[in-house]
């Protein structure tokens, strides 16, 4: 029996192979594909985050929580040197995301892939870009709070 969570998916993934990735992934119920999804970006592996991070940016095929799932697993505590390439895609890729989806879907995914995981001070500094004002209001609002959570996070490890 596989568990549900996406932590539990991506540890059995992880631990036990392809096999229960596959067993995870064609689960019936659709919570549990999601899971296999956001479990699967999750991996520490540079083609799976490409993969993923493509599709959720990229595939306008996938469903609204296809494109979440896959957001949610890009951004992982520990894989600092394989992410740190994203924090430029996000900048450069986020505004063209606000032009040709949803509020409600770019805004989800403003704030899913967003370099939360990387706390720096650099990240704080190539994220600065999104607040100009030639961006939406929506973009700019999602990523200032997303950098307000960065900068706290940044204030605690200095203590």
């Amino acid at each position: 029996k596989l568990p549900l969570s996406t932590a539990s998916c991506a540890t059995t993934i992880s631990v036990k192979g392809s096999r229960a990735a596959t067993a995870c992934v064609s689960s019936p119920a659709r919570h549990q594909a999601f899971s296999a999804a956001t479990a699967r970006a999750a991996l520490p592996d540079a083609a799976t985050k490409e993969r993923a991070w493509s599709a959720a940016v990229g595939d306008p095929s996938l469903s609204n929580a296809e494109a979440h799932a896959l957001a949610r697993g890009v951004w992982q505590v520990g894989q600092d040197d394989l992410l740190a390439p994203y924090v430029d895609r996000y900048v450069t890729e986020l505004p063209r995301l606000w032009a040709t989806r949803t509020p409600e879907v770019v805004g989800r995914l403003t704030e899913l892939l967003f370099p939360s995981t990387l706390v720096r001070q650099d990240v704080l500094d190539r994220t600065a870009p999104l607040l100009q004002d030639h961006h939406p209001a929506g973009l700019r609002r999602l990523v200032a709070e997303q950098r307000d959570d960065l900068r706290r996070a940044l204030a605690a490890r200095a203590l």
